[in-house]
Formats: C-alpha cells, structure tokens, sequence
C-alpha cells in the first residue's frame, strides 16, 4: 500500500546517525533515536506528537540506551523473542522480564510485547513481562488500537 508505480514514493529513506540523534519530520512529529546492542547497525526509535510518545525498541539485548530513550514514553513496544524462557548467552535479544525490566526504568505507560519465538507461550511471556514491569502489559495484536 506505501509503494507506488515507481517503487517506494510515499517514502523519504535516511542514514541514522551514528549513536543517536533526531530527526524532525514535519507537522509536530519528531523522531528520536538511538543505537542499541544488536547487528549493527540497529536503532530503537521514538516517535513524539502533541506530548505523546511511542518508542520501538528494536531487536536488542539488554541495555541502558533504550530505558533512556523510551524514558516516560506512553507506549513501548518491546522485543520478546525468548518469551517467559531464558536468553542463551551471547544471543542479542531479549525474554520477558527483560522487557518488563526495561519499561519499569523507563517508566513507560504501557508495554506491547513483540517478535516472539511461536514455540514460547504468550500467556506466560505477558504475565512474567507484567510482573516486573509492574504495568499494563500485552502482546501485540494485528489492528488493535492501543490507549495510552
């Protein structure tokens, strides 16, 4: 639907740069973003509107950068690739409570779990993210709308 007859018009594609950085994109939106411990290079972006904010976290392992970008945002929406289970050393991505831990010292509103593993169990996933993130808490849901 975003592609036209030339390939990718409804879109303006940019170089993040390196770190962190934002970006105004016209109308009030501005897009916030930083480097997170991934395949680099990969970026957990923010985007604020009329004192709203949505941060999306990115594939990542646990960090300090992306507790400080979604810092008081009204919606994080976090990878949970490993569900309730644990991480294997090494791998870059995150289980539940790292996602929970995450939103709590952001201080998120509301965190929306994605990008999980189909052999994990959601149920268990949300009520372990819930628990240490100490907030509502989901799982992404295709056409859901979410109130901050």
């Amino acid at each position: 639907a975003f592609s036209g007859s030339d390939g990718w018009d409804s879109f303006t594609f940019e170089d993040l740069a390196a770190g962190a950085g934002e970006i105004e994109l016209g109308g009030g939106l501005l897009l916030r973003h930083r480097e997170v411990p991934h395949l680099p290079p990969t970026h957990a972006v923010r985007v604020e509107h009329g004192g709203a904010a949505v941060t999306l976290g990115a594939d990542c392992a646990p960090n300090d950068a992306l507790p400080e970008l979604a810092r008081g945002c009204d919606v994080l929406v976090c990878e949970c690739t490993f569900g309730a289970g644990g991480v294997p050393p090494g791998v870059p991505h995150l289980n539940a409570r790292a996602a929970g831990e995450i939103a709590a010292r952001a201080g998120a509103g509301r965190l929306v779990l994605v990008h999980g593993q189909p052999e994990f169990d959601r149920a268990a996933a949300v009520e372990q993210a819930a628990v240490a993130f100490g907030g509502p808490t989901g799982w992404a849901v295709q056409g859901a709308e979410i109130a901050a």
